[in-house]
């Protein structure tokens, strides 16, 4: 397990002629581990969501942030992450999440996690700047 992890850190490669990716490496070293860690297994999960990152990846980069949450709930950066894949979130545990509540779910977790007030203090004011232009269209 620790060879498929060193093998994932260098960004993947070739075992016995067969290429391997980083993701692949992750899951093997997952596979091979007798007595799985959750924190570790959640970490791996959120190392591949972190690395699926950008606009065309958002579903496998949420899938990826939702399975290390699974694993271990009070991951902070891990709702931070599954904040900003969209408004509508995820879903961790069988609840679904908007942006806001992962946030704060962040901050439930390490209160003193300054990336994630900020993130919630953006999704309030942008809260409010809509509730406002929506009274102005009902005028």
């Amino acid at each position: 397990a620790k060879a498929w992890r060193k093998l994932a850190e260098m960004e993947g490669g070739t075992v016995e002629g067969k290429p391997y990716d980083k993701e692949a490496c992750i899951l093997k070293a997952q596979d091979l581990e007798a007595t799985p860690d959750n924190i570790t297994i959640s970490k791996s999960w959120f190392d591949l969501g972190k690395d699926f990152g950008g606009k065309k990846n958002k579903d496998k980069q949420r899938l990826y942030f939702e399975k290390a949450l699974n694993k271990n709930p009070a991951f902070a950066e891990a709702w931070w992450e599954l904040g900003f894949v969209g408004e509508e979130a995820g879903e961790v545990g069988g609840e679904k999440y908007t942006d806001k509540e992962c946030f704060q779910k962040a901050l439930g977790a390490k209160r003193e996690y300054a990336a994630a007030w900020t993130a919630l203090g953006f999704r309030l004011v942008r809260d409010t700047d809509r509730k406002k232009k929506d009274k102005k269209k009902q005028r």
